[in-house]
């Protein structure tokens, strides 16, 4: 009896322990690039029960549901508000007793177990709060044409969250813009690494555009008069296709993402698929319907079907009639039939 009352007492001073507070220190101090000290509130959301796995992982128990995500980055704290531990969670599960509980890794290697174990896991609001406020004035400054700064504040961003898709892709746009096209496909491949993350369905469609256009601009490059040349030439192209038939997944019916599949597909020599995906971009929309149109026109002259084709080239002379090239193609065609 005197046995079980003791268990009962050891696990009444554990769970109380995990379910206790610490006092809630309300803010801590960091650096931004500018070499300002910034004094953020801090919410605390949870608190350390294991360290484990070589003191490169631990185990924490959240006070309130949904209230991180995976990938998110925590701070551990120590008793007087100071970081000593910086997390990245790895996954979420839901226990019977202590409800949702992260397993999470990070810098901690150096502290002792010991002095882990019931510190308190925080999370900055406002760090949220500022981060999305660089990308916002990033996101203006490059629509208004000014890279330079918007390359500025994207990295002041990237200063709080070094793996934001957001802006991650923003600096690979911007550096796209300057024409430095390997910082661009560098931050380009971190910001596909997290696309699930990215919660704006256009941003999305973007990237894959973007990935897309840096591996046909690769491909392009390459000097068709070598055989090795021409074949590595349909590998990137293949790739390309496959970042364009991601979008297609996320939006069936955009004319944009139809038109680049069709394009791709006529890189390939594989005419039927240009034609298929030519034709879906012009049910789907009117801003590709001359492009769309001498797509299915050069196909259909490439598959020996010059009335077709011919057909096709007066239908996009129609929508341009001061295009000296289509109307080139279309002399020649009427010439050769005749």
């Amino acid at each position: 009896m005197r046995f079980l009352f003791s268990c009962i007492l050891i696990t009444f001073f554990f769970v109380s322990s995990l379910y206790s507070l610490d006092k809630p220190y309300q803010s801590y101090g960091f650096y931004d690039q500018s070499g300002r000290e910034r004094k953020l509130p801090l919410k605390i959301i949870g608190k350390v029960v294991e360290v484990k796995y070589n003191k490169q992982r631990l185990l924490a128990r959240m006070f309130e549901e949904n209230i991180t995500k995976n990938g998110e980055s925590l701070f551990i704290l120590n008793p007087n508000g100071l970081i000593i531990g910086k997390l990245k969670v790895n996954y979420i599960v839901e226990t019977l007793y202590f409800g949702q509980m992260i397993s999470a890794s990070g810098h901690f290697r150096l502290i002792p177990p010991d002095s882990l174990i019931g510190q308190s896991l925080k999370l900055g609001e406002e760090q949220r709060e500022l981060l999305q406020q660089y990308i916002a004035r990033a996101d203006n400054y490059f629509h208004d044409n000014s890279p330079g700064e918007a390359i500025r504040y994207y990295k002041k961003a990237l200063s709080l969250d070094s793996e934001n898709p957001s802006a991650l892709f923003g600096l690979g746009k911007s550096y796209y813009q300057q024409r430095l096209f390997s910082l661009a496909e560098s931050h380009f491949q971190k910001a596909y690494a997290r696309i699930s993350d990215l919660q704006d369905l256009t941003d999305k469609l973007n990237l894959l555009q973007y990935m897309a256009a840096m591996i046909s601009r690769q491909a392009g490059s390459l000097l068709e008069e070598s055989t090795l040349n021409g074949e590595n030439r349909k590998v990137l192209y293949q790739k390309a296709l496959s970042y364009l038939q991601e979008g297609l997944v996320i939006a069936p019916k955009s004319s944009k993402f139809n038109f680049l599949v069709a394009r791709t597909y006529f890189e390939l020599d594989q005419f039927q698929k240009t034609l298929h995906h030519s034709r879906l971009s012009i049910r789907f929309g009117s801003l590709y319907l001359q492009d769309s149109y001498l797509l299915i026109a050069q196909s259909f002259e490439r598959l020996g079907s010059r009335a077709k084709a011919l057909a096709y080239y007066k239908k996009a002379l129609l929508i341009n009639p001061a295009s000296l090239s289509i109307q080139e193609r279309v002399q020649k065609l009427q010439n050769e039939k005749s």
